[in-house]
Parts: C-alpha cells; structure tokens; sequence
C-alpha cells in the first residue's frame, strides 16, 4: 500500500490542478464569463445611447411638422393634396431603424469537459482496480527462514 499512496497523490494533484483550469467552474470558464459580461455592457452601453438618439427623434417630431412630413416622404407617404412624380429606375431608401443586439453566450457542448470527466472517471476506476489487486496480492515475509 506505501507503494501506491504516491501514485494516488499524484494523480489527485493532476486532476485538481485540471478541474481547476478546465472543470465546469474553472480558470477558463471564468475568463469566457468575463468576455461575456463586458459584451453585454457594451451591448447595454449602445441601447442606452440609441435610446437616448430616439428620445431626442421623437421629441423633434413632436415639435416640427415640417420634419413629421419629410419624413414621411422618405417612406412613401404623402399627403392627399401631393402629387407624386417618380422616375424609372430609382427606387427610393427605405429607413429601417436598428435596434439593440441580443447578446446570447454561446454555450460549448462541453467536450472539453467531457474528456475531462471521462479521463478522470477511467483513472478512478484503474486505480481502484490496481488498489483492489494490489489487497488481493498474497504478502510474504522478508525474511522467511523456510518453515518454521
């Protein structure tokens, strides 16, 4: 058994040191949480500041119907008293308004830590297995005198 505590310190320090690096809750996944949560800051900053550009459009629209009609005209509205003239091969711009990206973090399938647990569960069971025939092994005296 002295023969076999080394090799199991050894192997629960490697895979401790692995869990921590790469386990569910580990090193690595902790800086992917970082990289998603500055994105969603900045994602939060940029919403903020569109709202603040539609805010600033649509106190504008209140307060100007020579605006309210330009704009009207950039879409394709008119009034009943307008004539329209529109000229072949031009299309006008529509306007389409950007809102926020949804940020979603993109879950891994987790095969790194797949491998990782399925390394681990096969050095528990090898290990288990070596501890198990290693007690079965017959043991004999160092010094055996012959019978005694």
């Amino acid at each position: 058994m002295r023969r076999f505590l080394p090799l199991v310190i050894i192997v629960f320090i490697v895979a401790s040191i692995s869990i921590y690096l790469f386990g569910d809750s580990g090193v690595v996944a902790l800086r992917t949480m970082e990289r998603y949560k500055r994105s969603l800051s900045a994602n939060v900053d940029a919403l903020r500041q569109r709202n603040a550009e539609l805010t600033a459009q649509l106190a504008q629209l209140q307060s100007d119907p020579e605006n309210n009609r330009i704009l009207a005209r950039s879409v394709d509205m008119y009034g009943p008293d307008e004539a329209v003239i529109k000229l072949e091969g031009r299309r006008s711009p529509a306007v389409a308004y950007a809102m926020g990206d949804l940020i979603r973090m993109k879950r891994s399938d987790g095969g790194s830590t797949v491998v990782l647990k399925a390394v681990a569960a096969a050095l528990v069971l090898l290990l288990g297995a070596f501890a198990f025939l290693d007690a079965r092994k017959p043991r004999g005296r160092a010094n055996d005198s012959g019978g005694r």
